[in-house]
């Protein structure tokens, strides 16, 4: 009698199959990394990145942590993980609705393994919502020292003029200009 290495009903691999318990291993690895570390580390990261960028008032209460222990805590919150969850929900939408088949084949293709779509779609999304808040706050940096540098131009150009109206004296009190009073 031949011992059949099928699967048991149910998806459960069968105990002598090492190939079955080999691939359900990697599958759990694939969704541990993606959802469970990268998910929440970019969660974290675009939150406070969004934070310097827009303020949330009334967010308080809510706190999102990921310990890896001797590597990394990483801790968010308040409105950091309201805004977190936002764009990394916001990116995942728009990948998956717009670009999902696309982005899925150029990770399989560009990384050379396949983690399974749904994976691909939270690695990317990650990836999109950090880059994402990093780039918005980097544009609102320069806005705001253009804005600075013409303010303080502006000011320095004001300050000159008072400073020669100054020197000139009073318009009221020059002689022979015809403004003096009686």
């Amino acid at each position: 009698m031949e011992s059949s290495s099928a699967p048991v009903p149910g998806g459960q691999p069968s105990s002598g199959d090492p190939d079955q318990w080999q691939q359900l291993l990697e599958n759990a690895l694939k969704f541990v990394f993606s959802w469970i570390v990268l998910a929440p580390i970019a969660i974290i990261v675009a939150g406070k990145l969004a934070t310097q960028v827009v303020r949330l008032p009334g967010q308080r209460g809510q706190l999102f942590q990921i310990k890896i222990p001797a590597l990394i805590t990483m801790r968010a919150s308040g409105q950091e993980v309201t805004l977190g969850f936002a764009v990394f929900i916001l990116c995942l939408a728009c990948t998956g609705f717009f670009a999902g088949k696309g982005v899925y084949h150029v990770f399989v293709d560009g990384f050379g393994i396949d983690p399974g779509q749904f994976n691909v779609l939270c690695v990317f999304s990650a990836f999109l919502s950090v880059a994402l808040t990093s780039f918005l706050l980097v544009v609102v940096r320069v806005a705001g020292h253009l804005r600075g540098r013409s303010e303080s131009a502006a000011k320095r150009e004001y300050e000159a003029k008072i400073e020669e109206l100054g020197q000139r004296g009073s318009l009221d009190r020059q002689p022979g200009s015809g403004g003096e009073r009686r």
